[in-house]
């Protein structure tokens, strides 16, 4: 049987010509606004798409899905001539079957977990800066369909470093290609668009995300990239000796399924450990996760004890907190292997923000050092936008830290908001 080819001519700028001609697996497409995103990503899921496959599209909810992502669809499979009569199923939830012969099913991206099921050909995500992370893990695991790795397309304006999305396409990773588009760029804009639209958001860090389509530190951040330079981040441990070790937690209450269902990611629980050398440099790493519960959470802190081995292992123990102290005695003495926890207890009584910002000389004076790790890349880019970032668990451990090894240098110094040892 002969197959039949449509040829139709759609007119691109350089970005997006390059991002629908790129053969990795996983592409993202971040444009300023008006760069073009959603007509590119429905352009590429229409061309892309082939006989008798299932396609996901995905928008972060169903309001924008109707607004934009499924409108744009529509109006670019019209002007492609591949959107049939009776083609489009509008009532929820979403299904368009083009012409080619291809499914493409429509869904909002609220609830990662009712994304589960289907197994796909290729996916796209469109705005998936306003997604939580769940939504990137559970898709690219359903793109298997009929025994073949599947391909997935994102198209978002950035947020800042500290979301997920610069962890996946601002840094380079395998399979992964990343397309940036400012607003200038499309030509298809009104003349003198994107000009226009500075004018009114001004030169600084948010013209930088919104019309260059960069990721950049958010503004009112506290410390510049200046305090984050290339220098700060390491694979191996120093072998010399060190003279201090500890293991801190900022504990979460787990997962938030109300924070889910809103479109938002849940607090981070958050594991910073780390070693003082002679010369006063300390050196980190960290776990951080924003889905694991209690159990999860104290059997994860014991493992990264039983790997590192430090001297003291504090645990925040306001509220809630101290209760946590006793499960991780409880389940390190029922372990197949029971060991004893240098536990230690911290009772702050200043703001998480004061807190935090004692971090801040030490980035001046060059004094820490980050393992190059998926844990400590989520601190520091929490790092580089606190105090106006939506999380900062992970500084709030690394505070935690520091004073731990502090304590411990000093010779256990007496005074108040000191640790106090909660069992040796």
């Amino acid at each position: 049987m002969a197959t039949l080819t449509r040829r139709h001519v759609i007119k691109l700028h350089k970005a997006q010509a390059d991002f629908c001609h790129s053969r990795a697996p996983i592409r993202g497409f971040l444009g300023g606004r008006g760069a073009g995103k959603s007509h590119v990503g429905a352009l590429d899921m229409i061309r892309r798409a082939r006989r008798g496959r299932l396609y996901l599209v995905c928008s972060p909810t169903y309001t924008m899905l109707g607004d934009t992502t499924l409108r744009t669809f529509q109006d670019v499979a019209r002007e492609m001539g591949v959107l049939a009569p009776g083609a489009v199923k509008i009532s929820p939830p979403p299904m368009i079957r083009l012409s080619t012969g291809a499914e493409i099913l429509f869904r909002s991206a609220d609830d990662p977990d009712r994304l589960r099921g289907p197994n796909f050909s290729g996916a796209w995500l469109d705005e998936a800066s306003q997604m939580n992370r769940d939504v990137y893990d559970v898709v690219i695991a359903a793109l298997r369909q009929g025994g073949e790795r599947g391909w997935l397309s994102v198209t978002m304006t950035p947020k800042g470093f500290s979301h997920w999305t610069y962890e996946v396409f601002g840094r380079e990773r395998p399979d992964v290609e990343t397309f940036y588009a400012a607003t200038k760029t499309n030509p298809f804009l009104p003349a003198d668009f994107a000009h226009d639209i500075r004018l009114q958001y001004g030169d600084g860090l948010r013209s930088q995300q919104e019309l260059d389509g960069r990721f950049v530190n958010v503004a009112g951040a506290e410390w510049g990239a200046d305090y984050f330079p290339d220098d700060i981040w390491f694979t191996d441990w120093p072998e010399a000796g060190f003279v201090a070790t500890a293991l801190a937690l900022d504990p979460s209450k787990g997962k938030d399924v109300h924070k889910f269902k809103e479109g938002r990611e849940p607090d981070y629980s958050a594991y910073c450990w780390g070693a003082v050398d002679q010369s006063g440099t300390v050196w980190i790493d960290a776990d951080l996760d924003n889905v694991r519960d209690i159990t999860r959470m104290v059997q994860d802190g014991i493992g990264h004890y039983r790997q590192f081995m430090p001297m003291a292992f504090c645990i925040e123990i306001n509220v809630f907190q101290e209760l946590l102290a006793g499960e991780f005695i409880r389940m390190a003495k029922e372990a197949n292997q029971p060991i004893s926890l240098p536990l230690w207890g911290i009772t702050n009584t200043e703001s998480k923000e004061t807190r935090i910002r004692t971090i801040g000389p030490h980035l001046a004076k060059r004094e820490l050092r980050f393992r190059d790790t998926r844990g400590c890349r989520l601190l520091v880019q929490q790092l580089r936008d606190f105090p106006a970032g939506s999380f900062d668990d992970g500084p709030d451990a690394l505070a935690d830290l520091l004073k731990m090894l502090r304590y411990l240098i000093s010779g256990h110094q007496e005074g108040a908001g000191q640790p106090k040892l909660l069992r040796a």
